[in-house]
């Protein structure tokens, strides 16, 4: 048997002040009920002021005492208003809880942000990121757009979840992970592996003596990305834009160009 405190809490815990909003909002529409049947005098004797205040007092309280306990007790879930995809929790013992709903466990929680596109049940999942290369004084920058085709017929949505989680936690720290990150970060290490032919291509284009066409074509002789970044991805594509440069000279210009 459900405990009657617990479900309490935990109900409320979803949204403390939209739901005692409601509350407000339907004592309200009782009283504009009320005041079809009733004589205006019983009407201000049910609805006094010091009775209103008493009411809203209770109500903010209860707005409190449940952020407190839900503080100490709850976990609660993901909040999409936020742009959060979902959350994890991991318990003492090393559980790992994909929170759905408020939960009466406590542990360390991790939520995972909410990328530009759907991952769950989309196309495709878009990210943007550079390619920069070093040409002496000058800095080449080179927008990439990964596209990421995604299977139609996946349908693990909680092991997709922990899947993405323990990619995440060993690449990055604290408790707000983020996809786009991982997938940048992922990239731009298979990327820097490559570096030095990719500053080649670079340094051919700005001596002219290949054209923009071939210096992708180069750069993309080079590239390398797991299709399988995750289990619901099929395949990847990488598209390349024209390069941008920008020159610096000084003591803080040194290193590849990132």
């Amino acid at each position: 048997m459900k405990n009657p405190i617990k479900s309490y809490f935990l109900f409320f815990s979803l949204s403390p002040i939209f739901f005692n909003l409601i509350i407000i909002f339907l004592a309200l529409l009782a009283a504009a009920i009320a005041s079809m049947f009733v004589s205006s005098d019983s009407l201000e004797q049910i609805f006094s002021g010091r009775r209103i205040i008493i009411f809203l007092g209770v109500i903010i309280a209860n707005i409190i005492l449940i952020y407190i306990v839900a503080g100490i007790w709850i976990t609660r879930p993901a909040r999409s208003c936020f742009n959060e995809l979902f959350a994890v929790l991991v318990t003492k013992d090393n559980r790992k809880i994909i929170v759905k709903y408020p939960v009466w466990v406590r542990g360390k929680k991790y939520v995972i942000n909410n990328p530009d596109s759907d991952l769950y049940y989309g196309k495709t999942y878009k990210v943007w990121t550079t390619i920069k290369g070093k040409y002496k004084n000058s800095t080449a920058t080179i927008p990439v757009k990964l596209v990421f085709i995604l299977s139609e017929e996946f349908q693990g949505r909680a092991k997709l979840e922990l899947e993405i989680f323990e990619a995440l936690s060993k690449d990055q720290e604290g408790t707000e992970l983020s996809i786009d990150e991982y997938v940048v970060d992922t990239f731009q290490k298979l990327s820097d592996r490559n570096q030095e032919g990719i500053n080649q291509a670079i340094a051919e284009y700005a001596q002219m003596t290949i054209s923009a066409p071939e210096l992708l074509n180069r750069i993309f002789g080079v590239l390398i990305f797991p299709e399988r970044l995750f289990s619901n991805v099929v395949d990847v594509k990488i598209c390349l834009e024209d390069p941008t440069f920008s020159s610096c000279k000084g003591m803080a210009c040194g290193g590849n160009g990132r």
